[in-house]
C-alpha cells in the first residue's frame, strides 16, 4: 500500500483535492524548487509556518540533503575556518586511536 492509498483513506475528498491541485498547479517529474520554481504553495507554507512558530520567517527545503548543503555552507561563510577546525579535531582524534 503506498503512501498516496494511506492518505486517501484517511482524507475521504483527497483524490478531488489532489486533482484541483494538479489542476491548478500542474505536475511534472521536475518537482524540486529549483528546477520548476516556486508556487504559492510554497509560499503559504511557509508562511504558516512561520506565524505557527512566530518567526519572521520559514524556509522549506526540498530534501534532506538540500538542507544539510545549504546549512553547511551558511555555517562556513558565517564561521571561517570552522569546517578545516573540525576536519583536523577529527584527524587527530583518528590518529590517537590508531597509536596504541
Amino acid at each position: 500500500m503506498s503512501n498516496i492509498d494511506r492518505v486517501s483513506q484517511l482524507h475521504t475528498n483527497f483524490h478531488v483535492k489532489f486533482s484541483d491541485a494538479v489542476e491548478t498547479y500542474g505536475s511534472g517529474s521536475g518537482g524540486t524548487r529549483n528546477i520548476s520554481g516556486n508556487t504559492p504553495c510554497h509560499y503559504e507554507l511557509e508562511e504558516e509556518l512561520a506565524s505557527l512558530h512566530e518567526k519572521e520567517a520559514a524556509l522549506v527545503f526540498t530534501s534532506c540533503f538540500v538542507a544539510n548543503d545549504s546549512t553547511l555552507y551558511t555555517l562556513a561563510k558565517l564561521l571561517p575556518g570552522l569546517f578545516r577546525k573540525h576536519v583536523l579535531s577529527c584527524h587527530q582524534s583518528a590518529n590517537k586511536q590508531h597509536i596504541h
